[in-house]
């Protein structure tokens, strides 16, 4: 009996997850991820002149020659799995208006950048400049998926696991699982059998955690990644915090804030902050992320505890201190936590661009590096690029690595 159960779940997985090719009735797709959707322009799609206006406008020539779609636009609501329970949780889809009969379109996923303030999420501010322009690049031939994460949207009671990276994981591969159900069902358009994973800063680090699951672990969509591109991540966090340490300044502390309540309420870290941050700002910290305030907010609030970023008069020395973080029992358990979630490189099935701007002052050029060598010992030779934008900085990148991830994938 085990056996037969067993099958007849299998053969609904194939069912589900296979290429969008076959003609199959709505009855035949059962819902296991998706669960309602909004669209957000009902009436009707959003015109191929209005959106070459706005790539016009926005002085984007070359996205513009390869616009020829018109677009719909989605809030979907599905199910992910966090703290061992089923969550509701959304996304926004953007899908391109078919104009051949036959037209079938590869699908997108763009993990979007670190965001702490609930309205910032991609389906309470759609129109947003990063939000649209990604939803827009529908018009280029793509079903474009941007999750939100768990801690906003609808599932924004929570805080946002920081660098967790079972809970970057789990939405995406669910919203892609659940954005085929939502196809099949709904027919907003029909998707062939290709998958691109994007992001940009911390979702360049869900995106590379992602196609490790897919590629190195147990997650299974019932087809392959075709590419990866990854924008500006800080994959390897120990790399990261000797990096930090040994700055004059970094205008970014809540990244460390961040984590530290993200693994305390998540990892079960046990850790004075007053090891990490000089006690004043340690007293700052706790409950501060439960705080609807923006990334910018939160930095100058740590700033103003003590008037300064200097990086020797806002952390502990100890912390600051190489050879004693490394051996330290009391930062043993932080310093496991940031290498298990670190992505470690493995021997890649499908292609993986790493990108980055020359002048990124936020996250350093070498981690990008680091992990394109790592890639090349563990034999992804072929598969693994890397691509230095120059004359950028960490915002100013991230439309630039975009365009480049568009016209690597259009290859495909």
């Amino acid at each position: 009996m085990k056996r037969i159960k067993l099958f007849l779940i299998t053969a609904l997985s194939v069912l589900v997850f296979w290429g969008c090719d076959e003609d199959l009735g709505d009855d035949d797709v059962p819902q296991v991820y998706f669960v309602d959707f909004e669209e957000l322009n009902p009436e009707g799609p959003i015109a191929l002149e209005s959106i070459q206006k706005y790539w016009d406008d926005k002085k984007m020539s070359d996205i513009a020659e390869i616009a020829n779609y018109e677009i719909r636009i989605f809030k979907l609501v599905y199910k992910t799995t966090f703290e061992g329970k089923s969550q509701q949780v959304s996304g926004l889809l953007a899908a391109p208006v078919a104009i051949e009969k036959n037209d079938r379109f590869p699908i997108m996923s763009y993990q979007h950048k670190t965001i702490t303030k609930k309205d910032a999420c991609p389906t309470a501010d759609p129109d947003g400049e990063i939000y649209k322009f990604i939803s827009y690049l529908a018009s280029t031939g793509m079903v474009v998926l941007i999750p939100d994460y768990i801690g906003f949207g609808e599932s924004e009671n929570f805080m946002h696991p920081y660098m967790c990276k079972e809970y970057m994981v789990n939405p995406v591969v669910d919203f892609i699982k659940a954005s085929r159900e939502f196809i099949f069902n709904q027919d907003p358009c029909e998707i062939n059998d290709k998958l691109f994973l994007a992001g940009y800063s911390e979702g360049a680090v869900a995106s590379l955690a992602t196609l490790s699951a897919i590629e190195t672990g147990s997650e299974n969509l019932g087809f392959t990644v075709s590419a990866t591109a990854c924008g500006a991540g800080i994959y390897d966090l120990n790399y990261f915090r000797e990096w930090m340490v040994n700055q004059p300044k970094y205008d970014q502390p809540y990244v460390i804030a961040y984590i530290l309540e993200s693994y305390s309420m998540y990892h079960g870290l046990n850790i004075d902050y007053s090891e990490i941050f000089v006690e004043q700002v340690a007293a700052a910290i706790p409950g501060m992320f439960e705080i609807d305030k923006s990334v910018e907010e939160h930095n100058s609030d740590i700033e103003g505890v003590l008037g300064t970023l200097h990086i020797g008069e806002l952390y502990n020395d100890d912390f600051e201190d190489i050879h004693l973080f490394n051996s330290e029992e009391k930062y043993s358990q932080l310093k496991l936590l940031m290498e298990q979630n670190s992505i470690e490189a493995w021997n890649l099935n499908s292609d993986v661009t790493f990108y980055y701007g020359e002048d990124d002052g936020w996250v350093p050029s070498n981690i990008s590096l680091d992990m394109y060598r790592k890639f090349r010992e563990a034999g992804a030779t072929e598969k693994v690029k890397i691509d230095a934008i120059d004359d950028v900085d960490h915002n100013e990148a991230l439309i630039p690595v975009i365009k480049k991830a568009i016209q690597r994938f259009r290859q495909y």
